[in-house]
């Protein structure tokens, strides 16, 4: 079983900066489209039709709306991408929080709607961040996909994409989703909080999930704690050990590898002191 940790954010801290974001993102709401795609975006409509646009809006007179095409012997999903015909992302010049959007969703055998973003600097990514959601949603509901920063560098460039993924293979035939008005959280930055250091335990979701071998698991720890992390399956029987180390406080991401197990739904637990948190996750080959 592979497994390691690496300390991340110990010796700066996140702050919060007010500001408007959603100029940054092109064509936000979806109300321009020329030649069959949202003005810039990219999609994978051709000989097949993947993206429409849509007056089933959250707001505006028009969202975005992509389902599955048959193919034969497979089913594609749709593509929805901000990005020019080059592959190019959008340029942006601040450290992002989250990204924010409204969206419906109609699943078919277990599919998921999927909202991802990536920065970079340059072509090195620097950030990321994703949203993943099976269940039907036929009046439009937020989502939220909190955005990871590994490290201290601020981002000149952006990539927002919009799927159906399925459970365990491709997608279903009949999966839609419609999506509109997105926006950026509030930037963060660098700051001087006493010691650049958490202020309390927490256990955030993993990323990606589901996950196939591999998922991030990002924690924080703001004193010095003897930090057990496992993975437990449905009957709650531990499988697997992730951490089981004393750590100075810090931010910290464990990246765990599942090639041993088989799919299915897990468990894992942060025990720290007197904390202890559990939170869900999907393994899918």
């Amino acid at each position: 079983m592979a497994l390691g940790t690496r300390r991340i954010f110990s010796t700066a801290a996140l702050v919060v900066i007010a500001g408007s974001s959603l100029a940054q993102i092109p064509n936000a709401s979806f109300e321009n489209w020329a030649n069959g795609d949202p003005v810039g975006w990219s999609t994978n409509n051709g000989i097949y039709t993947f993206v429409t646009q849509s007056s089933s809006t959250h707001s505006g007179a028009s969202a975005a709306q992509g389902g599955v095409v048959n193919f034969g012997a497979f089913n594609l999903s749709c593509s929805l991408i901000s990005t020019d015909v080059s592959g190019a992302g959008f340029p942006i010049s601040q450290r992002y929080g989250s990204l924010h959007g409204f969206y419906k969703f109609t699943p078919v055998g277990g599919d998921y709607f999927l909202a991802s973003y990536l920065a970079e600097k340059g072509s090195a990514g620097v950030a990321a961040g994703s949203y993943l959601d099976g269940s039907a949603q036929s009046v439009y509901r937020e989502f939220v996909a909190s955005i990871l920063y590994p490290g201290a560098d601020v981002p000149d460039n952006a990539v927002i994409s919009f799927s159906i993924t399925g459970a365990g293979g491709f997608p279903h035939v009949g999966s839609i989703f419609v999506v509109d008005d997105l926006s950026f959280g509030p930037a963060t930055g660098v700051n001087d909080l006493p010691n650049g250091l958490p202020k309390a335990f927490r256990l955030e979701q993993n990323y990606p999930n589901p996950f196939n071998p591999t998922t991030n698991i990002v924690y924080d720890v703001p004193e010095q704690s003897h930090v057990n992390m496992t993975v437990l399956d449905i009957l709650g029987r531990e499988v697997a050990v992730v951490v089981d180390q004393l750590q100075p406080a810090g931010r910290y991401k464990a990246v765990f590898d599942a090639s041993a197990l088989t799919s299915g739904t897990y468990f894992y637990r942060l025990t720290a002191g007197s904390y202890v948190q559990t939170r869900k996750f999907l393994l899918l080959r």
